[in-house]
C-alpha cells in the first residue's frame, strides 16, 4: 500500500471553505456594524477596503451571503506578524 504525502483536510476546513454566513454572523465575526461593513464595500467611501471579502448573491433573489473562508483569512491578514527572538 502506498502512503500519500497530499494533505488531508479536516472537517472543520471544509466547513469554513464551502459555508456561507449572512450579515448577522459577519456583524459578530468582524465586530462592525451593518453600516460600516457596506462603507467597506462601497468604492465611494472614504472607508473603503479593497481587501474586504465581496458578498456572493444566492439564488436569483437579492440576498447575499459570504464566504466564511475567505472572512477568516481577510480576518488573519489584519493580525500582526509575530515577532521571533523575543
Amino acid at each position: 500500500m502506498m502512503s500519500s504525502n497530499k494533505p488531508v483536510a479536516t472537517p472543520v476546513i471544509t466547513k469554513a471553505v464551502t459555508r456561507v454566513i449572512r450579515m448577522p454572523e459577519l456583524v459578530h465575526l468582524v465586530g462592525m456594524s451593518r453600516s460600516s461593513i457596506y462603507n467597506r464595500l462601497n468604492p465611494k467611501s472614504k472607508f473603503y477596503d479593497p481587501q474586504f471579502p465581496r458578498p456572493v448573491k444566492l439564488g436569483s433573489s437579492s440576498a447575499i451571503g459570504w464566504l466564511l473562508s475567505s472572512v477568516l483569512e481577510w480576518i488573519y491578514s489584519l493580525s500582526p506578524s509575530p515577532i521571533s527572538g523575543e
